[in-house]
């Protein structure tokens, strides 16, 4: 019963991320790059978001994936939303060891997103985000803004969606994996191991 409440919920949340706001406005920015003459960037943005489609869709449907294909994914999810919010966002990710360790798919770039939108209902001008992989049992997030905050009451509609989907998906994959999440001030720690 949980590995088809689990496959709901990947599709739910593919669905959420396909459908966001996020997506589109990847898709504005390369629009922008073309109508600006910009043909190596336009090519180059239309190739990041490419691969961030193709990596998404890539063993989604699977509960367990590869780190590394899981930090790949992450990678080209920051870099989309770097050019949506251009100076208001800094992220440094660390480079993912080559390691076949597996983790549960799709869980790191939402838990990533909460945290995004944290700083962005914070009153930081320019966000600056740090992740490191913890170990590879999963990844830790430090950051120039509290953490500690409420979020609920700064996200819209389809954010709180991805949100409760993200806590959902947290809950169903307690069946194969230990997961832990420690917050404090300004840093974020998501472990992840396979039971």
């Amino acid at each position: 019963m949980k590995s088809n409440q689990l496959s709901h919920n990947t599709l739910q949340l593919l669905k959420a991320y396909i459908a966001s706001h996020a997506v589109f406005n990847a898709l504005t920015y390369v629009q922008n790059q073309i109508a600006a003459d910009e043909k190596r960037a336009a090519l180059k943005a239309l190739s990041t978001f490419a691969n961030f489609i193709r990596k998404t869709a890539d063993d989604i449907e699977s509960v367990h994936r590869s780190f590394a294909k899981e930090w790949e994914m992450l990678k080209v999810y920051c870099t989309l939303e770097q050019w949506r919010f251009g100076d208001r966002l800094s992220i440094q990710i660390d480079e993912n060891l080559n390691d076949p360790i597996q983790t549960a798919s799709f869980l790191f770039v939402p838990y990533v997103e909460q945290i995004i939108l944290t700083g962005l209902a914070s009153n930081v001008d320019q966000l600056e985000i740090h992740i490191q992989n913890e170990q590879q049992k999963g990844l830790k997030v430090t950051c120039n803004f509290r953490l500690d905050s409420t979020l609920s009451e700064h996200l819209n509609a389809e954010q709180d969606n991805r949100k409760q989907l993200l806590e959902e998906r947290l809950e169903l994959l307690k069946e194969n994996y230990q997961i832990s999440r420690e917050i404090d001030q300004f840093t974020a720690t998501l472990n992840i191991q396979l039971k």
